[in-house]
């Protein structure tokens, strides 16, 4: 066999082993959401997050959501309710910014 025959075949079989490596793993799932949210509990331990939950859906579930700036998270009252932007990555929850605080 010649050699630029078998560099091809060696080139496609690693990208045909790429693509099935590729594949086998799952996609993260990302979701930017803004929606009104009322602050029932916040803490440090393990990083900045707040927990609480849509004022305005009938169903009150509650979500935990890690914020990375201390300044912002310092800014968020329990008991408050704000209207928040997050960002759902997987089975993690981000905060991206505080749109404003609702009255």
């Amino acid at each position: 066999m010649k050699r630029g025959k078998k560099a091809f075949l060696w080139a496609i079989g690693l990208l045909v082993l790429t693509g099935i490596i590729y594949s086998a793993y799952p996609k993260p799932i990302y979701s930017d959401i803004t929606s009104s949210f009322k602050v029932s509990s916040k803490g440090s331990a393990g990083g900045y997050w707040v927990s609480g939950y849509d004022p305005e859906k009938l169903e009150r579930e509650s979500i935990k959501i890690k914020v990375a700036d201390e300044k912002l998270w310092n800014e968020l009252q329990e008991g408050e309710t704000y209207f928040l932007t997050y960002i759902i990555k997987g089975e993690k929850v981000e905060l991206q910014e505080v749109v404003k605080a609702q009255e």
